[in-house]
């Protein structure tokens, strides 16, 4: 028999509370309008192109991804690899931290479909349309997550 007093998860009392500020914390900053998307992409993309091996950049940030365009400095050779992806993810999670992972891509047609993606943003596209198609293409590009 428990008493009456006892705080239960679903009652807004010290376990509720709890239980509400767990749930804000593993949801928090989860990327979730077209407003605090398109905000991150450009900042994310400002970060990006500051990388000395990169050239230009264009970005996409959405949900708990974000989807990253670069064209190289003639200097570097490497191309992606994971050291390039983490250094952009570090950026991406100080951009915002609700992005637990990037798709990094220096492949013309997906830097392409990645500036339309920001473009749809710019112009007021629903944030699930610009979602969905950004998803699509997360998935055909490597992921990165540490």
């Amino acid at each position: 028999i428990l008493p009456s007093n006892v705080p239960q998860a679903t009652d807004g009392g010290l376990l509720g509370d709890a239980v509400d500020r767990l749930d804000n914390m593993l949801n928090a900053g989860a990327l979730s309008t077209a407003e605090d998307a398109l905000k991150a992409s450009k900042e994310l993309r400002d970060a990006v192109q500051k990388l000395t091996e990169v050239d230009t950049a264009v970005a996409v940030a959405m949900g708990d991804t974000a989807l990253v365009g670069v064209t190289f400095d003639g200097s570097y050779k490497t191309g992606v690899d994971d050291r390039l992806r983490g250094m952009i993810l570090d950026r991406a999670q100080a951009v915002h931290p609700g992005i637990r992972s990037v798709a990094v891509t220096d492949a013309e047609k997906d830097i392409s479909e990645i500036s339309s993606l920001y473009q749809m943003l710019q112009s007021g596209s629903p944030y699930t349309t610009v979602k969905a198609n950004a998803d699509t293409l997360a998935q055909t590009i490597e992921r990165y997550q540490k």
